[in-house]
């Protein structure tokens, strides 16, 4: 399983940080997880053949993790027409929470309402479970981030691909701590956000210290961390994580790339 951040950031622009999108790559399946603001733009620069997505998991519908979503469809299909119909022709699976398939269709009718694409689009409105593809087993779980005060329904995710297996937790506050911790027992790399900083108080995401902690007690192999400002360097996440943690930790760039 491989690994490659699109964009380690938040919703506001940053030196070298681009809003969330991360590449999973199994065989040939290739699974993007969430796709916020310039998700297209830095797939082009680094080279991504963004055509061979075929799942795109939505952790939930602010716009730093799905802004990009109707662009990157939109894209195949123009790009089809000029290379008549030879660019995309398989169908994307979009997962989401429920009632994702209403929010969709309204996209749709605002920013791609006339065409019709040469590929399907199968909207997959996802509770809380397991979906096999081929020998990969993505579970879906539920997190809490905003208290859930727009019925974001925030997902994290596990994928597995008998070989080894990752868990992306999305946005979480520490009331998820819990839940994320027992979806994550040992497995290979936790790709965990942690955008709060340090001794910000309460909030809606992770700080670096609270990242130690759920990692060390899911004894995870490794720590991703990820969906970081500039309020915190990487000197200081590194000490506080590790504080509680004495496995491998990684600090998330933009076009990294990393064998899970």
């Amino acid at each position: 399983m491989k690994l490659q951040i699109i964009g380690s950031g938040v919703m506001y622009p940053q030196n070298n940080r681009f809003s969330s999108a991360y590449l999973v790559s199994v065989k040939n399946e290739k699974i993007l997880l969430d796709c916020g603001s310039g998700t297209l733009l830095k797939m082009f620069e680094n080279k991504i053949p963004y055509e061979k997505i075929n799942h795109i998991f939505i952790s939930h519908t602010h716009t730093d993790h799905i802004a990009d979503l109707m662009p990157i469809l939109h894209s195949w299909y123009v790009k089809g027409i000029f290379n008549h119909n030879k660019t995309r022709t398989s169908p994307v699976y979009i997962y989401g929470a429920k009632g994702f398939k209403k929010m969709f269709d309204q996209l749709r009718y605002y920013f791609w309402p006339d065409e019709t694409p040469q590929f399907e689009i199968k909207i997959i409105e996802s509770n809380f479970q397991k979906i096999h593809i081929d020998n990969i087993t993505l579970e879906i779980f539920p997190v809490i981030h905003a208290k859930d005060k727009l019925n974001l329904q925030p997902r994290g995710i596990v994928i597995d691909d008998c070989r080894s297996t990752l868990v992306y937790t999305g946005d979480a506050d520490l009331a998820a701590a819990r839940t994320i911790i027992n979806k994550s027992q040992k497995a290979d790399a936790l790709l965990i956000e942690s955008a709060k900083p340090i001794k910000f108080g309460a909030g809606s995401h992770l700080e670096p210290r609270e990242v130690g902690i759920i990692a060390n007690e899911a004894n995870v192999r490794k720590v991703i961390v990820t969906h970081l400002t500039e309020k915190n360097n990487n000197l200081e996440i590194n000490e506080e994580i590790t504080r509680y943690y004495k496995g491998k930790v990684i600090i998330a760039k933009d076009g990294m790339k990393l064998t899970i």
